[in-house]
């Protein structure tokens, strides 16, 4: 094979947010999260939820990419809140966001209207007390209300505004922009837990999570995403399509593991000319078992310490005896596959590892 061929392996950049040529499939999923403003007038709101590289934030960004430069009547501001150390800084960055876009797509804003939401933007901006900061959202809101323009509030990585905020004041001020009359905003939360938990744990009570009370599910890719994903191999002449079954049987159709060993096994035929999936699992494994400990890590952590427990009895084909409340969360984190016959785990590899690490 030519030294080139490397270069074109078109599963390279694993690991990073799909976008363009590389999101697959999910259209569905992607109608769901449009649908949220798909209507003229206030967006809605949505808990966008799904376990940790299973797609969340590449299937929102995808349905922002197809609506951002077609609907002038929306501004989409999207954040990650583990760039804040604090809940105040949220709101500050959701204002700053939120005019910077909305001078751009609304440059014949009347001047004085300009001046003044450039004021309330500045004022939130070096505002010390809390009352300073809400007020100025407050305002600010209903002045971009009065100009009838929506505003799509992305909130990435949710999870971790149980450290980020640490007022209920500021999940009550979240809930207003999600929900008050004199807001023209809808919120889009991407977590891997629910919000109300979230909340929880940070303030040790739930008042967003009411009105976020519209959730959507991301989990492994369907049959149909599978296909896309192996046929990005064959403009590098690697016809995935006769590896598909061992490539799914180790993966489960888990969106970062499938295109992890995609590219190994594209990388093992530019060398050897075959499709040796064996040999190109060799090469990622310690990849595979990293997902594979952040998983079971994930899952303790939700279920109070009680991983091994839990997949034990799945490993061990104890499924029955798995409460439901348990079999709930397995399957909100994409853990396991389940039919009206059987509770199995969601790959081969997943169970190997974990008879690796003695639950089996």
């Amino acid at each position: 094979m030519p030294e080139e061929f490397v270069q074109q392996n078109p599963f390279r950049r694993v690991g990073q947010v799909a976008v363009a040529e590389r999101f697959v499939g999910r259209r569905d999923l992607v109608g769901r999260i449009r649908s949220t403003w798909h209507d003229a007038g206030r967006p809605g709101n949505l808990s966008v939820l799904g376990n940790h590289r299973i797609g969340k934030t590449s299937a929102v960004g995808r349905a922002i990419s197809l609506d951002c430069d077609n609907r002038p009547d929306l501004i989409f501001v999207v954040l990650n809140i583990g760039d804040f150390e604090s809940g105040e800084g949220v709101f500050r960055a959701i204002l700053s966001a939120s005019w910077k876009a909305l001078a751009r797509v609304w440059p014949q804003l009347p001047s004085a209207v300009r001046m003044e939401l450039d004021s309330l933007v500045a004022s939130v901006q070096v505002a010390t007390e809390w009352y300073g900061i809400s007020e100025g959202v407050r305002a600010f809101l209903r002045m971009v209300r009065d100009v009838s323009v929506g505003i799509v509030v992305v909130l990435d990585d949710f999870d971790r505004a149980s450290t980020v905020f640490v007022r209920m004041a500021e999940f009550q001020l979240l809930r207003n922009v999600a929900s008050e009359s004199y807001s023209p905003a809808g919120v889009v939360t991407i977590s891997r837990r629910p919000v109300s938990i979230v909340e929880i744990d940070a303030v040790g009570g739930s008042t967003l999570d009411g009105v976020l009370s519209l959730r959507c599910a991301v989990g492994p890719f369907l049959n149909s995403d599978i296909d896309e994903m192996l046929a990005r191999g064959d403009g590098a002449g690697a016809l995935l399509s006769s590896v598909r079954s061992d490539l799914v049987d180790r993966t489960g159709g888990h969106p970062f593991l499938l295109e992890l060993l995609c590219n190994a096994v594209v990388d093992v035929f530019s060398r050897t000319g075959k499709h040796d999936v064996s040999s190109a699992f060799g090469l990622v494994s310690d990849q595979f078992n990293s997902q594979f400990e952040r998983m079971v890590s994930i899952l303790n952590a939700d279920s109070g310490g009680r991983a091994p427990e839990i997949l034990g009895k799945v490993l061990n084909g104890e499924s029955d005896s798995v409460r439901r409340q348990d079999l709930e969360l397995l399957t909100r984190l994409s853990l396991v596959q389940a039919d009206s016959a059987s509770v199995r785990l969601f790959s081969r590899s997943f169970e190997s590892y974990l008879r690796s690490v003695g639950l089996g």
